[in-house]
């Protein structure tokens, strides 16, 4: 080695980390503002957990950032990483929310569309049964024509049967007042 010794950091947790007083010496100020920016949404079970998982867990090889068995990423980038974590899980939890109020908004539009449609249904029932009974009324005001058509018709023959009468009734008259005299003369010799 080049006489340089190399540092250890231990890994961070953000809350796992004693808070310290700016006596110590090492406190960073970039953590500290890291600190406070933290979400405090993250529940301390979590962190717990994660942290527990992350000892479990063996270095890789195969892995640069634990290449000779420590991590390369200081405290504060570890922080920093946490920190946009939070922000990524919160935005996603916000645009989860907003979906959810998007997917409930169109829902209700959904649902009222529904009922719009039944109401318009029923009224284009009660329309088709409001045209329906019209036609019927006109076929029957139709046949009422029709049957007014033939009663003026019937009406005419009629009339023109009674001119046809009187015409004939007439023309026996005459034959009648034509046929008397001859009848009277041939009347004694005729007998």
């Amino acid at each position: 080695a080049t006489g340089t010794t190399v540092r250890r950091r231990p890994s961070a947790e953000g809350s796992e980390r004693p808070s310290r007083s700016p006596a110590d010496g090492d406190l960073d100020p970039d953590s500290d503002e890291l600190e406070r920016l933290r979400c405090s949404s993250v529940q301390t079970e979590q962190v717990i957990a994660e942290r527990n998982r992350r000892n479990a867990r063996q270095p890789s090889a195969g892995y640069p950032g634990l290449a000779f068995g420590g991590s390369i990423f200081s405290s504060s980038t570890l922080m920093r990483f946490r920190v946009i974590a939070n922000e990524l899980h919160n935005i996603t939890n916000v645009q989860l929310k907003r979906a959810e109020g998007e997917v409930s908004a169109l829902r209700n539009r959904i649902n009222a569309l529904e009922e719009n449609l039944g109401r318009e249904e029923s009224e284009l029932r009660q329309a088709s049964h409001e045209v329906s009974l019209a036609r019927m009324e006109s076929q029957q005001e139709g046949d009422d024509d029709k049957e007014d058509g033939e009663m003026s018709l019937l009406d005419t023959q009629l009339i023109e049967s009674k001119l046809r009468y009187e015409a004939v009734s007439r023309q026996i008259a005459l034959l009648d007042a034509e046929f008397e005299p001859t009848k009277a003369a041939c009347s004694p010799s005729c007998r």
